[in-house]
């Protein structure tokens, strides 16, 4: 439904058994890529990171450059407790492993909902210290440029949003890729949501640079 309603120009990479299949499975976090842009490289997936999460993943190839990447949209463990954390801190520890086998030396883009901040206290983010021993650097901490990083991530469907700059949603790129920006995208009025919300979840956007 997304792919459709953002003009045909996207395409959905294969990384599960869809509905229309029989025995299909279904994880919740998908891929999608501009196709004249890019084009999916082998085989998609999934991994089973723990607790019932899922990362998904694809190779894409840059049609102009050939600059191929390895990325993986995951979707972890939920729930604002120190359990939770370390949950999290181990489902990121095994998507690392599966991520490194898959790449094969390729440099990796990880984007998704981690449920994790390094700023929310009194908790630890599991995800940000194993990224972090990785030398895999989160374009929150990195980027050259920021804008609207004082908004959460996580609006909670609130029509006025929270701005405790607690982004639960990460863009992470492994060493050699460059890290541009890292853009929350809200559009407010007078500091509130005006009309339907779209989603709990704000978009968060990052220019990246991937070596070829």
């Amino acid at each position: 439904d997304l792919r459709s309603h953002l003009g045909g120009v996207y395409s959905l990479a294969d990384t599960e058994i869809p509905p229309s299949q029989p025995h299909y499975f279904r994880t919740g976090s998908y891929i999608l890529y501009r196709t004249s842009e890019y084009e999916a490289i082998g085989q998609g997936g999934h991994w089973d990171v723990g607790d019932k999460r899922w990362a998904a993943y694809q190779v894409l190839e840059n049609r102009s450059s050939g600059a191929r990447f390895l990325f993986i949209s995951p979707h972890l463990y939920i729930g604002a407790t120190v359990a939770g954390d370390h949950k999290r801190e181990a489902e990121t520890r095994v998507m690392l492993q599966d991520a490194a086998a898959e790449a094969n030396g390729l440099p990796i883009i990880y984007a998704g909902d981690y449920n994790s901040h390094a700023f929310r206290k009194p908790h630890i983010d599991g995800p940000g210290i194993v990224m972090s021993a990785a030398h895999v650097s989160d374009a929150f901490l990195v980027a050259q440029q920021l804008k609207n990083a004082r908004d959460n991530s996580a609006n909670q469907y609130l029509t006025k949003p929270p701005k405790f700059g607690d982004s639960i949603d990460h863009v992470y790129a492994s060493p050699g890729i460059g890290v541009r920006t890292w853009k929350l995208i809200i559009h407010l009025h007078h500091g509130k949501f005006v009309g339907v919300i779209p989603s709990d979840h704000n978009p968060l956007v990052s220019d990246l640079y991937v070596p070829y």
